[in-house]
């Protein structure tokens, strides 16, 4: 709890904007200027996270000081997380849609037109609303993420404070007891993994499935290519098509057999890869850059172990000697708010979000008020350690607010609702799991040009679209992930490669790549 602390301003102000975002929704959404000092209340739509109950999120100091300073208040719609994806498709159907509403970006995205425009009002009143112009309008990759197929923006995001995402982690006490260097090429890794595999280790595990593979431990070598839509110089390509990917399949091929990959990789849960983790057992895996290397080594600390963890540059590719990764974060988690069309008050809202993204809003989000919950030292906000305290929390509720990253949380330090990134003040040395955290952020800042931007994920399809796509790639998903399975594990010769992208041809893709085609070029603007 008391390592939650974010100093840089970007983050201060980015992070502000996602609880911004649901507290100005329920000001509404009329277009004209409306009396910034009006009280007002809105009702927000909000899937509770599995861990939480209803007092996490109500009566908390925070939203107190919130509707203090802006007068606006909130009425909440708290959705048990068992049945919020349920419970959100009935919301949409029945067109009754509360002023603003908690959900996925593809799931804000998928119902557009229910939402109100933001961006527009945000740019057209630059005086009223500065630091929103400053951390959302601009970026050309989050202006492509955050935007519908019409061009525009409905998107109240909560903006991460990085770029770096999941990154290869290995045990660094164990690659200097093997005697070797940070891995770089497959040849590095090969060599540190059969080391691995000799100490009884396993050398590689992952909790994603076939995608720890070849998107994560694999992404390097080839490039940046995902198993099915990738963009590359402003082209799709479909990645199992790609001579490079099939080099790929074979190498995770001989690593699987000669045991250098978890062989239950296919049904390794979360639970089952925590486990081998925090007892040591594991050499490599692909996770977190900040939450994943923190946790790992505060464990190994508090267990007295001289186990370490350390975060590495992705893996080089064999033909062109790039080390490329595309996972990043696109500065928003994907947690977003967005405003109903039947509200009345969106320049409201978005009063509540300015305030949100000031460094007071950031401050009181996160580490809530100073000398109740929090202290500076050395300019950073630091937890109080009576605010631990049982009676504290009662008496206090949560110092931040659970609807953006980095909120501290009576649960014992775990983000907020639907928010899965733990942010830390990497420069506090006097917590020594933050050192290799640090390393890991310092490494991958120092080489941008390993993180390339990944342009899926970023478009958007219009409802014609998605009828012609989904049931086309619920096939294609299937048949390729069978068989991609079968290939790592043996079951299927790889003279059997050439039949099986044939087929993958055969089943409509051409249709599916024209339309991934229509979208990119929709907003590269070509």
């Amino acid at each position: 709890m008391k390592r939650l602390f974010l100093v840089t301003a970007l983050m201060v102000t980015a992070l502000s904007f996602v609880f911004a975002a649901g507290q100005k929704a329920a000001s509404g959404g009329a277009a004209g200027a409306s009396d910034p000092n009006r009280p007002v209340t809105f009702t927000w739509w909000y899937p509770l996270h599995p861990d939480a109950v209803p007092s996490d999120i109500e009566g908390t100091i925070g939203f107190e000081k919130i509707k203090e300073k802006t007068g606006v208040s909130v009425k909440w719609i708290l959705v048990p997380a068992l049945n919020a994806v349920e419970q959100y498709n009935l919301l949409m159907a029945s067109g009754d849609i509360p002023d603003v509403v908690l959900n996925t970006v593809l799931n804000i995205k998928n119902y557009y037109q229910a939402w109100q425009p933001v961006t527009d009002k945000i740019k057209a009143d630059t005086g009223r609303y500065p630091n929103m112009n400053k951390y959302m309008i601009g970026d050309e990759y989050l202006d492509s993420y955050l935007s519908d197929p019409d061009g525009k923006s409905r998107i109240i995001p909560m903006l991460a404070s990085r770029r770096t995402g999941d990154i290869l982690l290995i045990r660094k006490d164990l690659l200097a007891k093997y005697g070797e260097k940070e891995p770089v090429t497959p040849d590095d890794w090969y060599r540190v993994l059969t080391k691995a595999k000799a100490d009884g280790k396993i050398p590689y595990m992952t909790r994603y499935q076939r995608n720890g593979i070849f998107w994560r431990l694999l992404s390097g070598y080839t490039e940046g290519l995902a198993e099915d839509y990738t963009e590359e110089n402003g082209k799709i390509v479909y990645g199992v098509l790609e001579p490079r990917f099939k080099a790929a399949v074979e190498l995770a091929r001989r690593w699987y057999a000669e045991g250098l990959i978890d062989r239950e990789y296919p049904t390794t849960g979360s639970t089952q890869w925590t486990e081998a983790v925090l007892r040591g057992d594991v050499f490599a895996y692909h996770d977190n850059s900040a939450t994943r290397t923190f946790w790992a080594n505060e464990q190994f600390i508090r267990n007295n172990t001289t186990f370490r963890v350390e975060g590495i540059g992705p893996m080089q590719s064999p033909t062109s000697t790039k080390r490329i990764t595309k996972i990043h974060y696109p500065r928003v988690r994907d947690s977003v708010s967005a405003i109903s069309v039947n509200s009345k008050n969106a320049d409201r809202i978005l009063d509540f979000f300015e305030y949100c993204f000031s460094d007071e809003g950031f401050i009181l989000q996160n580490f809530g008020v100073e000398g109740i919950s929090f202290k500076y030292q050395n300019g950073t906000p630091v937890l109080l350690p009576e605010y631990n305290a049982a009676d504290m929390q009662k008496k206090l509720g949560q110092p931040g607010f659970p609807v953006c990253v980095g909120t501290i949380n009576t649960k014992g330090g775990y983000p907020g609702i639907n928010m899965d990134e733990l942010l830390y003040n990497y420069e506090d040395t006097t917590i020594p799991a933050n050192e290799e955290t640090r390393k890991a952020r310092d490494l991958y800042a120092a080489h941008p040009e390993w993180i390339q931007n990944h342009w899926i994920a970023s478009l958007s399809f219009t409802q014609a679209e998605r009828d012609i796509l989904n049931p086309i790639r619920a096939e294609l998903d299937t048949y390729r992930g069978e068989m991609l399975d079968k290939f790592v594990m043996g079951i299927e010769p790889m003279s059997k490669w050439d039949d099986f992208t044939a087929q993958i041809k055969r089943m409509n893709l051409d249709t599916t790549i024209k339309i991934y085609q229509d979208a990119l070029d929709r907003i590269l603007k070509k």
